[in-house]
């Protein structure tokens, strides 16, 4: 795709354009951002709970805020983060965590967390 079809597409889904951006970042937004507003959390509980999830790219407690993207959707459903805010933009102050460029890699979509149907009683 070329630059100006990849902002169209962007811009198309809400979804922010950085200025100066690449082709390369601009396709890295387009496969793996969701939506235009972005997550802003902070852990609950320390993310060594959950090694096999992405919410130990989380070292700290601070808020942070995370794009809209499998990657978010896996760290909040993981419960182990509090839910701040939706927003499209990050405030000032706080830091963003973007999808790294091995995620699909690291966390396959088949190895997304599945929510167990057990009600916590014995038959």
């Amino acid at each position: 795709m070329s630059k100006t079809s990849l902002v169209r597409e962007l811009k198309k889904r809400g979804i922010p354009v950085p200025e100066g951006a690449k082709v390369a970042d601009l396709e890295h937004r387009l496969e793996h951002w969701l939506g235009p507003k972005g997550w802003l959390l902070r852990l609950a509980k320390p993310s060594s709970r959950m090694p096999q999830n992405p919410v130990t790219l989380i070292d700290h407690r601070e808020a942070i805020w995370l794009p809209d993207s499998r990657m978010a959707r896996m760290i909040v459903d993981s419960k182990l983060v509090f839910v701040l805010d939706r927003c499209a933009e990050p405030p000032n102050d706080v830091p963003t965590l973007d999808v790294p460029k091995d995620f699909n890699t690291r966390w396959p979509e088949e190895q997304a967390p599945i929510e167990s149907e057990w009600d916590g009683e014995e038959e």
